[in-house]
């Protein structure tokens, strides 16, 4: 047995989940909307009236998105003192003002 998975396994099984309607039709939307519009148009069919009524949402918006910049470097000490703050607010350690 590898200590390591083979990365084309890995890669392989990844894709079988995203792109695969026989996945889709197992997971429906388990794991939220499914990406492809492919096995989102397999499963379509079986949807709930809900998730039928996202998919036309998502089919409506899918070609005016645009892929997610990288994160700005320390980004995530930004959002941590902003989850402070909003804390002390919130329990009365701060104002609003002096936030």
């Amino acid at each position: 047995m590898q200590e390591k998975p083979d990365a084309l396994c890995a890669a392989l099984l990844v894709d079988f989940f995203v792109t695969s309607p026989e996945a889709g039709a197992v997971l429906e939307t388990n794991r939220g909307v499914p990406s492809s519009p492919v096995v989102r148009q397999s499963i379509a069919a079986q949807s709930t009236p809900t998730d039928a009524a996202v998919y036309r949402i998502y089919d409506a918006v899918a070609d005016r998105t645009i892929p997610q910049d990288p994160n700005l470097p320390n980004d995530q000490e930004f959002v941590n003192e902003l989850e402070l703050i909003g804390q002390q607010v919130a329990y009365g350690a701060s104002t609003v003002d002096e936030a």
